[in-house]
């Protein structure tokens, strides 16, 4: 029978040993502060085992124990704890504990009250009245409340430890009863036991005791992930994790603090620990971090290793995704981490621009500034109607061609438009029979000056400077102005002038003073030979290196140089050169005029007496050979043996024979002031 806690402790109750049962702990509570106030010990069964045990003591030993104390301390104790004790160990043991109790109720030598738990009550033997009748066994009445079913995930010592780690039984024990204190009774609670290896799979103990052994288990108990890694990674990574007293997370986050990085620096944080032991988990650790929307994410799950990192980042993985609905904010992220790798990725960026030639969509992975991305843009630009404007994304990745394209004033309403229609058909690698129509039958107009008159009236400043870039033409005017401006150069003048026929070097020498003139030779080099002498040169990759090498880099540099030393640069060419001379060719809307002779060029010949200049030709006489020549009009051109692949000059086209005329005077904002003059003179050692 049960008995009130008031009743019972107003019962004088001579028996040094016997069992209390309680149905929940605020009776217990109650039990435990009744004998603190009549000076009765209270001690938990945690303190009786040795300390900092990593091996749970097993009934007799733990009987011994409490022998042992007694012996040595004459006193009235109670012993609480038990119950959870019970929660540990399996039911065979629980029934030598409970005989051993009632071994000692029969004895009644031990000053001892064990306190219990009443879900133990149906297995504790006590049934004969004798037992509770003289107060040997008690039970107290209140409301039941079930102990909760502890897990303990039971640890390597040897891989794990740290924070939230309990380190031996002792401590298990006693933040189970002081948990059981706490919440409400039926909860249920985890636990993380760390103790060596050695001491796994203890015979007696029960099914809430969970060895957990295998690195892959421990290392997702641990951080809440399955790891897919090489045992022997793992085993390394728990090793470290022992080594720092750290957890997995702790650890990787020392290494790689995805928390704590842009999502664009993680791919390079990737690349420059390659050579680290513990790279796998590392990217594992940033798939488990990162948002599961992201690319790099996607990236990661189709799998990386430390050599192909790159090649899946760059050209794998981008193939794979150009279909989808978020492809600019993917080419946006990737854009944005590519920018920080240092090692050289042009041979990845070159594989996947080959193998997305045919994908409408990779246009937005072309957006990394690359010089074979540029290229790869304008020779996409053949497919769009240019004279509505360059499309948004293209001018995004590669403003140098709205530079190129742009608006611009040529001095008439004629040559305005030409220059406009030249400079789209040659992004596009076209052109139409009227504009060849047109190129014939253009001529220069009269309020264009020459380049040399132009050129004489600097020639004797002393402090100004010459740049001549060879085979420059008109086309590039507007470009010219646009990075001259953003570079707060003051333009004092700008303006189209007309050279010499025929349009080559060597009729066009500048009169300078040596030592103050320079030139730049690219621009006449890629007419003849293309970006690489010698190999098939695609015509967007001569464009594409004319403006960034030519323009940006080379003649940006040659003024950076010079503007500190003279108060004036003057930007100029010998000649222009024609692109669509050599598409018209190709496409048979030019016409080889008939002419017996071996001619001096394609485009220019020395007059032969006695015979009619063949239509389309114009005469000029040079004066310094005593020579007249006959110069090809349009696009046409004389039957010369062999061909020009890129650009041809030597003709009378608008293009070959007009070209910038540019004065700058040092840094500033003023107003560039355009002229109608003539233009510069020659330099006799350009070749052609």
């Amino acid at each position: 029978m049960s008995r009130y806690i008031e009743n019972y402790f107003g019962i004088h109750n001579n028996n040094h040993t016997r069992i209390e049962v309680v149905p929940n702990r605020s009776k217990e509570n109650e039990v435990l502060s009744h004998y603190l106030s009549i000076g009765v010990k209270i001690v938990p069964i945690w303190d009786l085992m040795p300390s900092n045990s990593t091996s749970l003591v097993m009934p007799d030993v733990l009987m011994d124990a409490i022998k042992k104390y007694l012996e040595e301390h004459d006193e009235q104790i109670v012993i609480k704890g038990l119950s959870e004790y019970f929660l540990l160990i399996d039911g065979e043991r629980i029934n030598k504990t409970i005989n051993a109790l009632k071994e000692q109720i029969e004895m009644q030598k031990m000053k001892c009250i064990f306190l219990i738990h009443s879900d133990f009550s149906n297995i504790t033997k006590f049934n004969n009245p004798k037992y509770s009748n003289s107060l040997q066994y008690v039970e107290l009445s209140g409301i039941h409340e079930t102990l909760y079913s502890p897990t303990i995930i039971v640890l390597p010592s040897e891989y794990v430890q740290g924070p939230g780690h309990l380190s031996c039984y002792n401590q298990l024990l006693k933040k189970m009863y002081d948990d059981n204190g706490c919440q409400e009774y039926g909860e249920s609670r985890d636990y993380r036991l760390s103790i060596p290896q050695e001491e796994f799979h203890q015979k007696g103990v029960n099914g809430n005791i969970v060895y957990v052994d295998e690195p892959e288990k421990i290392a997702k108990i641990e951080f809440g992930f399955e790891m897919k890694l090489p045992e022997d990674l793992l085993i390394m990574l728990l090793n470290k994790c022992h080594e720092e007293k750290k957890t997995i997370g702790e650890i990787l986050s020392k290494k790689i603090d995805v928390d704590n990085i842009p999502l664009a620096n993680i791919l390079k944080e990737l690349i420059d620990h390659t050579n680290d032991p513990l790279w796998d988990a590392m990217v594992w650790f940033v798939k488990q971090k990162i948002d599961k929307n992201t690319f790099l994410h996607y990236v990661i799950e189709q799998g990386i290793t430390k050599e192909n990192v790159l090649h899946q980042y760059i050209v794998d993985c981008s193939l794979d995704v150009l279909d989808d609905i978020d492809i600019k904010s993917i080419s946006d992220e990737r854009s944005n981490s590519l920018k920080h790798i240092t090692s050289n990725i042009s041979p990845m960026i070159k594989e996947f621009i080959s193998r997305s030639k045919d994908k409408e969509n990779a246009i937005f992975m072309l957006n990394n500034g690359f010089e074979d991305e540029k290229i790869e843009l304008v020779r996409r630009l053949r497919g769009y109607d240019l004279f509505s404007g360059i499309p948004s994304e293209y001018a995004s990745y590669f403003p140098e061609l709205n530079y190129y394209v742009a608006s611009f004033d040529y001095g008439t309403e004629e040559l305005t438009q030409y220059f406009k229609e030249y400079r789209i058909y040659k992004l596009k690698n076209t052109v139409t029979s009227d504009f060849a129509k047109k190129a014939l039958e253009m001529k220069v107009p009269n309020n264009i000056s020459s380049r040399d008159e132009e050129i004489a009236k600097y020639r004797n400043e002393k402090n100004s400077c010459l740049l001549v870039v060879d085979g420059m033409g008109a086309e590039y005017l507007p470009y010219l102005l646009q990075i001259f401006r953003m570079m707060n150069y003051n333009i004092e003048k700008s303006a189209v002038v007309s050279v010499k026929l025929p349009t080559s070097t060597e009729f066009n020498s500048i009169n300078w003073n040596n030592e103050r003139i320079q030139e730049i030779k690219n621009v006449d080099n890629i007419a003849h030979n293309g970006v690489v002498k010698n190999e098939t040169n695609v015509p967007e990759q001569n464009i594409v290196n004319i403006l960034l090498n030519t323009f940006n880099r080379d003649l940006l540099g040659r003024i950076a140089s010079n503007i500190a030393n003279y108060s004036k640069i003057i930007v100029t060419s010998d000649h222009g050169t024609s692109r669509l001379a050599v598409i018209a060719n190709e496409m048979g809307l030019s016409k080889r005029l008939p002419f017996e002779h071996e001619p001096k060029d394609w485009r220019f010949t020395v007059e032969v007496e006695g015979e009619p200049m063949p239509e389309g030709m114009e005469k000029r006489y040079d004066p310094d050979r005593d020579e007249t020549y006959w110069v090809v009009r349009g696009y046409n051109r004389l039957p010369k043996q062999g061909g020009k692949k890129n650009e041809l000059h030597g003709g009378a086209s608008l293009e070959e024979r007009l070209v910038p005329f540019i004065v700058i005077s040092g840094k500033g904002s003023s107003q560039t002031k355009k002229i109608n003059a003539p233009q510069i003179k020659e330099k006799d050692d350009f070749d052609i």
